[in-house]
């Protein structure tokens, strides 16, 4: 595109992408000596509020990666703090548990 183009660059950070730029980021931030990346989420009642359920669930899925990255160790040096109001709270639990069981029950098919 003519973005990357006038900028030399190959590819640019866009939603696909964007959770793997912000762990290469905190990889960097160890690397200069901190101890890590904090990012900060709030207003997460928004995606509570999404019109569209496809982009709702687009984004559940990438709070679930976080969450799995986290639990699994391999987001080293990066750390979330959301902030989000109780309703929109169990909403996104409720979604992260059915995908859970979902996935578990798929790996014992297998």
């Amino acid at each position: 595109t003519d973005a990357r183009q006038a900028l030399g660059v190959r590819s640019i950070v866009d939603d696909s992408n964007f959770y793997d730029q912000l762990k290469l980021l905190a990889r960097f931030t160890r690397l200069a000596g901190y101890g890590g990346l904090l990012v900060c989420l709030d207003e997460m009642v928004n995606l509570y509020k999404m019109a569209s359920g496809r982009a709702r669930n687009t984004n559940y899925e990438q709070i679930l990666r976080i969450l799995n990255d986290a639990l699994q160790g391999s987001a080293d040096g990066l750390g979330f703090l959301f902030g989000i109001v109780r309703g929109a709270l169990l909403v996104c639990v409720a979604y992260i548990a059915v995908s859970w069981v979902w996935a578990e029950r798929s790996s014992q098919a297998n």
